[in-house]
């Protein structure tokens, strides 16, 4: 391996088969080129399902809410007519 890294040979191997074939210098060249140029810079229509999966959260958990309290003022009703119930007839 010491010889093969002083001859120059693993350099040039790695010039071969790494950089030379590497997409991601062209990628990052092409990337700097648009966000010099100002192309890629977020607008809301890129972050919109960010908000309408927020409302749509917000929402359910509304109606979950609202179902919830029904459902306790509910109980609470039958159970104080139970009480009331046998607060009468106990008398």
């Amino acid at each position: 391996m010491l010889e093969l890294q002083q001859e120059g040979f693993l350099e040039r191997m790695t010039e071969k088969w790494f950089r030379s074939r590497s997409v991601c210098g062209a990628e990052t060249q092409a990337a700097q080129a648009a966000a010099e140029a100002g192309g890629d810079q977020l607008q809301f229509s890129d972050m919109a399902g960010v908000f309408i999966t927020l409302a749509v959260g917000v929402a359910v958990g509304m109606v979950v809410l609202l179902f919830e309290l029904i459902y306790a003022s509910c109980k609470d009703i039958k159970s104080r007519d139970a009480q009331v119930d046998g607060f009468i007839s106990t008398d």
